[in-house]
């Protein structure tokens, strides 16, 4: 399935869009393979707002967003 591309203005503060991803998850509604890249995700979900990385988190939020989450 081929998606075409979407332009995105965040208006909403990056931390705060990677928060809403922990309530798909904890209700299950989302879930992270275990694969090396879903390891690599979680481990940078697990260390946000301290984390050196956050790109992967906001990634998911953004994908979730489009999805209309």
């Amino acid at each position: 399935l081929v998606q075409p591309w979407v332009a995105v203005t965040n208006r909403v503060p990056k931390l705060q869009r990677i928060r809403r991803v922990g309530a798909y998850l904890s209700r299950r509604q989302v879930r992270i393979l275990n694969t090396p890249g879903g390891r690599l995700l979680r481990a940078q979900l697990g260390d946000v707002p301290l984390g050196e990385y956050d790109d992967g988190p906001d990634a998911a939020a953004g994908a979730i967003a489009l999805l209309g989450g």
